[in-house]
């Protein structure tokens, strides 16, 4: 039983290590569990605090982040091809949209792909378990980013987290480098920058700028790419502003505080007045797709109207007396007002 199996164990980590204030020793989640199955083993802070790295590494004084296997792949987008492909994932721009594997890209996205397949490709013998990518990530968090590091300093860190998959430090740190995840002196790699903006958005034209894809960080290029419509030219990636996007991108206060924004609108006129324009008609303008808008200014009918409808989230009250609500709802408004003794005028937009 498991109880038979590390009872033993139990009282030597008890005696060296939990009385001595090195472990912390609490029981977890409850269930058909045994006793010894729920308790669950922490180190204090003040431990945590003094251990040394997992790894050894020579850190570079002046390190350079190298050119990664990922941004080489983001640069064939300048080819005449425009388009990449690296199995098994494909990055291209498509009306417009930049894509990862034919959905919108996001750095969330590239970062979790990656993960996904270095795990799958190391551990593709065995159950893949939450448990096991969580090691993984901490693993992976642990690794410094720059210097150089033996890959045969993994091997015992992959005995401990790793115990039943056989692994060696030389396949994690192949397999690392063929993912993008790790550079080739097997340092993680350095996704995220603080580069200002200058150092990779030019100003091209009055429409568009161009982005320097050797240079941007990947976080920042999906949020240019979540606000502009992308298209290469010349061997360049350009961008220029998309209304829709940027609405969307305010309603949800996503550009607030960012600096790419304010330098876009500083080198480029065209982002600057749709960026102020929706700014100043936030809150205040309604954007809709196949939806009435409706003025009621009798109560009673209003209140039958609202009961009418099946899915009453379809009855939206707005202020002054409007109401919205999806065109293929019209035919129960016409109903209820026809019944009510009431009329109905229509005014199309321009």
């Amino acid at each position: 039983t498991y109880t038979g199996q590390y009872k033993e164990t139990l009282k030597i980590l008890t005696k060296r290590l939990v009385k001595k204030g090195l472990l912390i020793i609490y029981t977890g989640s409850s269930g058909n569990d045994s006793k010894l199955e729920r308790l669950r083993l922490a180190l204090p802070s003040n431990v945590i605090n003094l251990l040394p790295p997992l790894l050894k590494t020579e850190i570079e004084k002046n390190y350079i982040p190298e050119k990664d296997i990922i941004r080489s792949r983001f640069l064939l987008l300048n080819s005449t091809i425009n388009s990449t492909t690296y199995s098994p994932f494909m990055i291209q721009i498509k009306n417009g949209d930049l894509k990862l594997n034919s959905q919108p890209y996001t750095f969330k996205t590239l970062y979790e792909t990656l993960f996904s397949l270095w795990i799958e490709r190391l551990f593709k013998k065995y159950s893949i378990t939450d448990e096991l990518k969580l090691s993984f990530h901490y693993l992976y968090s642990e690794i410094p980013i720059g210097g150089v590091i033996d890959p045969n300093s993994f091997n015992s860190i992959c005995k401990i987290f790793f115990p039943k998959q056989e692994l060696t430090g030389k396949t994690f740190c192949a397999s690392g480098v063929e993912f993008g995840l790790l550079t080739n002196s097997f340092s993680r790699v350095q996704f995220q920058s603080t580069l200002i903006p200058s150092y990779y958005i030019e100003a091209k034209d009055k429409e568009t700028v161009s982005i320097d894809l050797d240079k941007i960080p990947f976080d920042v290029l999906e949020k240019i790419a979540a606000i502009s419509d992308l298209k290469i030219k010349d061997e360049m990636l350009l961008a220029s502003p998309n209304r829709f996007k940027i609405s969307r991108q305010l309603m949800h206060e996503k550009m607030n505080n960012q600096p790419y924004i304010d330098y876009l609108k500083k080198i480029s006129s065209s982002y600057k007045k749709n960026i102020d324009s929706l700014q100043e008609r936030k809150g205040k303008t309604i954007v809709h797709k196949n939806l009435f808008i409706a003025k009621i200014k009798n109560l009673s009918l209003r209140v039958k109207l609202e009961k009418a409808f099946p899915d009453k989230s379809q009855f939206i009250s707005l202020s002054n007396d409007f109401v919205a609500f999806p065109i293929a709802c019209l035919s129960i408004v016409e109903k209820i007002t026809k019944q009510a003794g009431h009329v109905i005028k229509i005014e199309r937009g321009k």
